[in-house]
C-alpha cells in the first residue's frame, strides 16, 4: 500500500493522458511495468507497451513513475534506450 501512495502523490507530475491511465488501475499498471522491466525490457520496449493511446512522452512518464514506486532497483534500464526488438 505504501507504494500505491507513492504513486497516487506523484500523478500530479505527470500528463492528464498518463493520470487517467494509472488512476484505471494504478497498481496493476505499475505492477505490469515493472514485470515488463525485470523481464529484461529497455526503455523503448517499457514505453511502446504502455500504450492505450498515449504518446511516447505520456508513456515515458507512467513507466518512469511505475519505476520510481514500485521497482527503483530498475530505474537504471531507463538511463539509455536500450531496445530488444
Amino acid at each position: 500500500l505504501h507504494g500505491l501512495h507513492r504513486w497516487s502523490e506523484r500523478l500530479g507530475l505527470v500528463s492528464d493522458g498518463a493520470q487517467r491511465l494509472i488512476a484505471d488501475s494504478p497498481r496493476l499498471r505499475g505492477e505490469q511495468v515493472c514485470a515488463n522491466l525485470k523481464a529484461g525490457d529497455g526503455l523503448l520496449d517499457a514505453i511502446r507497451k504502455v500504450g492505450n493511446g498515449l504518446d511516447d512522452a505520456e508513456s515515458g512518464q507512467v513507466v518512469g513513475l511505475a519505476a520510481q514506486t514500485y521497482c527503483p532497483d530498475q530505474l537504471g534500464k531507463l538511463s539509455g534506450v536500450q531496445s530488444e526488438s
